[in-house]
């Protein structure tokens, strides 16, 4: 009785000879949690820059410094430096020196250097230090460190010719540069995801995205473009009430003295 034509339970579903997309993974990043992935053969550089900067609102910057202590540099002696003593300042030093490394030392010849400075405003110029909130260039000069044994471990140094102003944000880029061997530097996984917008499996780098997103955006309006750079990074310079204001204290304190 009834209809007897018999019920497919399963509906046929169209092949239309396209493959679906697996959803890619994220790209891994390797090494240590405390270090800076942007430059993998050197735990702490670049430097200075936000991997070691932490939110404090309470702060002028809105920030404090943080070093790992994992991270703690050696000294002479062999001991790791206590680097909680620099957890008491709002951002870097306004006279830093910039650092960074390779894999090998970069070729500098089209680079300003101490006696052609000009050349570091040049629009063509393969590195850039930038106010992120004025737009302007920064007059610098670029060297590898004369002092360097080992070519694995030759420190490139930007060198801003005068004081950074207090409580400011700065970008350094850089841009495609050789080796002495002639053979192309390249960038590191990490900055490399930052730049082409990949998504990673470090938490702590992901959680810095937003932040460059930012500064590729202010290097873009000083016609700095994203998609050719070599390695970019940016730091917040400490506030002059930080850096000067027990200084000043000790001095007022004297005065009463005499």
């Amino acid at each position: 009785p009834g209809d007897s034509t018999p019920v497919d339970s399963d509906p046929v579903v169209e092949d239309t000879g396209e493959e679906e997309e697996e959803e890619a993974a994220p790209m891994e990043i390797e090494g240590e949690a405390e270090c800076e992935p942007l430059v993998p053969e050197a735990c702490m550089l670049p430097w200075p820059s936000d991997r070691y900067l932490k939110r404090k609102t309470s702060n002028r910057t809105g920030y404090r410094i943080d070093y790992d202590p994992d991270a703690a540099w050696m000294n002479v002696y062999g001991t790791a430096v206590d680097v909680e003593t620099f957890d008491r300042h709002d951002g870097y030093s306004p006279s830093s020196q910039i650092l960074t490394l390779f894999a090998e030392p970069a070729d500098l010849a089209d680079a300003a250097f101490w006696d052609s400075i000009d050349r570091s405003l040049e629009d063509d110029h393969p590195t850039v230090l930038l106010d992120m909130t004025t737009g302007e260039r920064l007059p610098h000069w670029v060297e590898n460190d004369a002092r360097a044994t080992d070519p694995d471990e030759t420190v490139l140094f930007i060198r801003p010719v005068t004081r950074l102003d207090q409580n400011r944000k700065y970008a350094v880029a850089i841009r495609p540069l050789n080796g002495l061997s002639g053979d192309p530097l390249e960038s590191s996984p990490a900055f490399i995801a930052l730049r082409d917008d990949i998504e990673t499996d470090n938490s702590k780098l992901e959680s810095r995205r937003s932040s460059y997103e930012t500064m590729f955006t202010a290097l873009e309006r000083a016609e700095v473009e994203r998609s050719t750079l070599l390695q970019a990074w940016w730091f917040k310079t400490a506030s002059d009430e930080n850096t000067r204001g027990p200084f000043i204290a000790m001095r007022a304190d004297s005065m009463e003295w005499l």
